[in-house]
């Protein structure tokens, strides 16, 4: 019983009180007309609703039929300032997710990945940076980083043209919003080595990729992959969404790192 009390005030003075976002008041004009324009083709093309939130207790709120979800999106144990969620709706159901957070790396995102974490849930779960290419990238992430990812679609969706979508789209919104809400340097994703192992990793559209993180959880080794998108072509996808519409989405992917934004 004493641990369990002193692991409980560890936590509450490690981890920070997350600052809720007001996307509507923070958001610029660019984010406000294309979160409207997704809420809009969506609900035209798939009868589905997206509901944007200021941190992460709607994320925490969904039934993911089993999945675990990840420590540094949940208010409780994460060490981001800040967050967002985007929660997507069919039928009255909650089927699909996606989150951002926001860090202060200082020095770099290395150590913070490293040092205190991205999350503190009172387990053993941490990250190690095993790559040496991985590491430079992290190494070079300073200031405010957005950490991207959170991505989940409920089984009874997974393949179907209403799926397919969320996947780029999601990420697209989320990172426009750590972009124009939080005027963040960087925004980084990471992936389990399966997700890039089956293509799905290519959905992400992310500018760069490499593997060589690995996420230690529930006692085992976990190999993630490393992902990354610079903030300008960031707001170039967004204008690119705002033009295309969904159609953005259709054209097929050429890899799992871009030159530019399609």
């Amino acid at each position: 019983m004493r641990d369990d009390n002193q692991r409980r005030k560890f936590m509450k003075h490690q981890t920070p009180n997350i600052r809720k976002t007001d996307i509507e008041r923070e958001g610029s004009y660019l984010l406000r007309k294309l979160l409207r324009q997704a809420r809009a083709s969506v609900a035209a093309e798939f009868g589905a609703t997206l509901s944007v939130h200021g941190d992460f207790q709607a994320f925490g709120q969904v039934d993911r039929e089993g999945g675990y979800t990840f420590g540094a999106y949940d208010n409780r144990f994460t060490r981001a300032s800040r967050g967002t969620c985007i929660v997507v709706k069919h039928q009255g159901r909650k089927i699909g997710t996606y989150a951002c957070a926001l860090f202060d790396a200082h020095p770099s995102m290395s150590e913070v990945m490293e040092g205190p974490g991205l999350y503190f849930d009172g387990s053993d779960d941490h990250l190690r940076i095993e790559g040496p290419k991985a590491r430079q990238w992290f190494h070079a992430m300073r200031g405010s980083v957005g950490f991207s990812g959170g991505i989940w679609v409920s089984k009874a969706y997974r393949g179907t043209p209403l799926s397919h979508l969320l996947v780029p789209m999601l990420p697209l919104l989320g990172r426009a919003i750590a972009v124009e809400c939080w005027g963040v340097d960087h925004v980084f994703a990471m992936m389990p080595e399966q997700v890039m192992r089956k293509g799905i990793g290519q959905r992400y559209r992310l500018s760069i990729t490499e593997p060589g993180i690995v996420w230690h959880h529930d006692g085992a080794d976990i190999p993630m992959w490393f992902g990354y998108h610079p903030p300008l072509m960031i707001v170039h996808d967004a204008l690119s969404f705002l033009d295309q519409g969904l159609a953005l989405f259709q054209a097929p992917d050429t890899g799992t790192a871009r030159t530019a934004a399609a």
